[in-house]
């Protein structure tokens, strides 16, 4: 059974889902609009609750592709409006944002977690980590294939110096690829593609 877009019983794979946990069904309705999927990646970098006004304000920039301090009074009203008055409201009933009208403040639920996977989408400009990780792996057999068999320039290292040598890109990598994603959320600067 259902209430609000919050799945109480079975989900159709023969696994109960507990009363809290939102629908996929739920989960396609909210991000089947665009500034709903807006709101969501401006509040993924967020703790705590935002103003709706420095909401609007944001996804007012990112419609008409500029600067929060360059969107007009206009703008920001159009988005206000409808976020208020729409968007918003079934958010907080479908149980993924707590929104008070009355203070104007919205922050993400412990439910958003469902989104996650329909969240992470890699942008077109960016590499698929999948097909790194399979071309490092590659790498690494290649590289011991030829230290196994000494072949010159790999005999020159032991092979505990290549190993050492290929868990230290893997550390670097990781590491740089845990600080994009950081500076991403926190920055909420650049919208995601979402289109």
């Amino acid at each position: 059974m259902q209430q609000g877009g919050v799945a109480e019983a079975d989900d159709g794979s023969g696994s109960t889902v507990g009363a809290g946990a939102v629908d996929r069904e739920t989960v396609f309705d909210i991000l089947s609009n665009r500034r709903r999927r807006y709101v969501l990646h401006f509040l993924r970098g967020r703790e705590g609750s935002v103003e709706l006004r420095e909401l609007s304000e944001r996804i007012a920039a990112w419609e008409n592709g500029c600067l929060p301090e360059r969107v007009t009074s206009k703008e920001r009203k159009r988005v206000y409006a409808a976020l208020h008055q729409s968007h918003l409201p079934k958010m907080d009933r479908a149980g993924v944002v707590r929104y008070d009208p009355d203070r104007g403040t919205i922050e993400l639920t412990e439910d958003t977690a469902a989104f996650d996977v329909y969240l992470e989408v890699v942008p077109r400009s960016e590499l698929d980590w999948g097909e790194f990780y399979l071309g490092l792996g590659a790498l690494g057999v290649l590289v011991a294939t030829l230290v196994a068999f000494d072949v010159t320039p790999f005999g020159l290292l032991s092979p505990v110096a290549y190993l050492f040598l290929f868990a230290l890109a893997a550390l670097v990598v990781g590491a740089v690829r845990t600080y994009r994603r950081r500076r991403a959320r926190i920055d909420g600067g650049v919208p995601p593609d979402v289109e």
